[in-house]
């Protein structure tokens, strides 16, 4: 019987095998190595090819791949997700940035920026001044 072999590399050759000719046999005449013969879809494992092959048949080498493993399991987190941080409104906070003395004279109390100009006040950490809409920094001094 007359078979074409497709081998891995993209290479066609032609083979005589009798009929009573086994995988093993096979595998063994050509070579071939952790490898497996795929005709007309099926998996010629431990079959004789006169059982299953016709004339002229073409029979493909493919390699043993790894396939059809489980999926990983999901990970599971033992600890809750931190929560955003939710803007506190506080009503009348314009009373807070500026203090009225005895006399009626107005103070500010927090320090304004100097590149946006009056009115915008800077937030006042442990350690510097902070401005919130030009991002500029003042360090303290220590």
């Amino acid at each position: 019987m007359q078979i074409w072999v497709n081998q891995i590399d993209g290479t066609c050759t032609q083979a005589f095998v009798p009929a009573e000719c086994s995988f093993e046999d096979f595998m063994a005449q050509y070579g071939l190595t952790n490898a497996r013969l795929v005709c007309q879809g099926n998996n010629l494992n431990g079959i004789n090819f006169g059982d299953l092959l016709f004339e002229n048949a073409n029979v493909y080498v493919t390699g043993d791949l790894d396939g059809g493993k489980k999926k990983k399991k999901k990970k599971v987190f033992t600890t809750k997700k931190k929560n955003k941080h939710i803007h506190k409104r506080v009503k009348l906070a314009v009373y807070s940035l500026y203090s009225v003395d005895g006399k009626g004279a107005v103070t500010q109390q927090r320090k304004t920026c100097p590149s946006c100009g009056p009115g915008t006040f800077m937030a006042q950490h442990w350690d510097r001044y902070y401005c919130g809409f030009c991002h500029t920094t003042i360090k303290m001094d220590a």
